[in-house]
């Protein structure tokens, strides 16, 4: 019975893994071409998650991820045409359903 409670008691206190869509608007004024998220300051990056499909200014395009449910505060980095990067560092993805990335290295949520 001890041995039971304790595979139960690991097996919740294990972060529950989930699917989360949110919409990307892109306003930068440039071609989005890659863009990837990591947990806020871990520098561990996702595979690209818009792929082949790049996001011209002034389009939007959905981007699914996995995260854990204790896991909200984000970094998301874009790779634009021109070769240049821009980073937005601890987003709150918990609270977005869609993220507006400026020119200006600015986001609204």
């Amino acid at each position: 019975m001890i041995r039971l409670a304790a595979i139960l008691l690991v097996l919740t206190a294990a972060p529950c893994w989930a699917a989360q869509t949110i919409t990307l608007v892109n306003k930068t004024g440039a071609r989005i071409d890659s863009v990837y998220l990591s947990i806020a300051g871990a520098h561990r990056w996702t595979p690209d998650l818009i792929e082949d499909a790049p996001v011209e200014d002034g389009e939007s395009t959905p981007i699914t991820f996995e995260r854990a449910d204790s896991v909200c505060r984000w970094d998301l980095l874009a790779k634009f045409k021109d070769r240049s990067e821009g980073q937005w560092r601890d987003i709150d993805l918990c609270a977005a359903g869609q993220l507006t990335l400026l020119r200006d290295r600015a986001l609204t949520e």
